[in-house]
């Protein structure tokens, strides 16, 4: 893995984490921790992801696969770019 994104990664936790919240136990950090975690992975929209949160970009190729075209994004396969962004009108 890059370092960079690493060190990204790293320096959000702790600002948004670690230097945010008490813990009062153990099992209090880890709860804290968890939640965070999960947020940042999944609940969070991705800019990667047209501003799109995990589980939403997610749905989206599977109504894909499944024949149901989403308005603003449609997946391609190889031999053309894998995804493209069309503004809604």
């Amino acid at each position: 893995m890059d370092t960079t994104l690493i060190e990204s990664l790293t320096g959000t936790f702790r600002d948004e984490c670690l230097n945010a919240k008490w813990f009062l136990s153990i099992e209090d950090a880890r709860k804290k921790i968890e939640n965070w975690r999960r947020d940042y992975s999944k609940d969070r929209p991705r800019n990667l992801l047209w501003d799109l949160t995990l589980r939403q970009f997610v749905d989206k190729y599977i109504n894909h696969l499944r024949g149901r075209k989403t308005p603003f994004l449609t997946i391609h396969f190889p031999g053309e770019a894998l995804l493209h962004h069309k503004k809604s009108t």
